[in-house]
């Protein structure tokens, strides 16, 4: 993968089968968010490990970070930084 833009990145993702709520880019590490009301017997290692998977497949490289849960009570509207979402902070 020659650039790696947030565009980038989804592209592999929804190719393997994973849909994102949010991609973000910040000093050349990807934060990948799925924003969750039920957690329907998901969770965070769960997250982890279907985007490592994607990549895994796509035949891309990656190195987690870190990864986890940010539980929030509900506000609609809200973006998804400040809703519970799952995260994978990775470099690819």
């Amino acid at each position: 993968m020659k650039t790696k833009t947030t565009a980038d990145i989804e592209k592999v993702l929804h190719e393997q089968g994973v849909y994102p709520s949010k991609v973000s880019k910040h000093n050349g590490e990807f934060t990948i968010r799925k924003g969750f009301f039920y957690r329907h017997n998901c969770d965070e290692n769960i997250w982890k490990n279907k985007v490592t998977d994607a990549f895994k497949n796509a035949e891309i490289e990656c190195t987690v970070i870190t990864f986890g849960e940010q539980y929030k009570a509900f506000r609609g509207g809200e973006s998804i930084e400040k809703q519970s979402h799952w995260f994978v902070k990775l470099k690819v």
